[in-house]
């Protein structure tokens, strides 16, 4: 089971990897055309109207897959470090990194927020399965 868990920590963290790529190539393009002079990257200061919308939503998805997701990353450390890991957790693993796919994909293509939010909240919710099933797996079961 450990190394099924693994896997979905892999696939958890090439996700930023991939939206580095996206995020740069939109970088480009708004370089090229003109939307953002080069100096916006001191800083990142400019008037959000100005600024193509489709590069803001690849940077901010690449900065939140840096906030909850460590969660994840922790939590999935400490299963394994506890020896805790079994299908449940394997699952719940699973339909997280499902979750952050897809909060990406609608993130950076249609952007719709109400869908986008539940893809949220879901992976919220199922992060907070995990933690309580651990901390109920270390101090009423051990």
């Amino acid at each position: 089971m450990e190394k099924y868990l693994i896997l979905a920590m892999f696939l958890m963290g090439v996700l930023p990897v991939i939206v580095s790529y996206i995020m740069f190539q939109r970088r480009i393009s708004a370089l090229k055309r003109g939307e953002i002079k080069f100096d916006y990257f001191r800083t990142f200061q400019q008037n959000q109207n100005q600024l193509d919308q489709k590069m803001v939503a690849a940077n901010r998805n690449y900065t939140n897959l840096f906030e909850m997701p460590i969660l994840f990353f922790v939590v999935s450390l400490l299963f394994l470090v506890q020896k805790q890991v079994n299908e449940f957790v394997v699952f719940c693993a699973y339909f997280y990194v499902a979750l952050r796919w897809g909060h990406t994909f609608i993130h950076l293509g249609s952007n719709k927020v109400k869908k986008r939010f539940l893809f949220f909240v879901a992976s919220l919710l199922i992060l907070l399965v995990m933690w309580i099933y651990l901390l109920g797996k270390i101090f009423l079961i051990s």
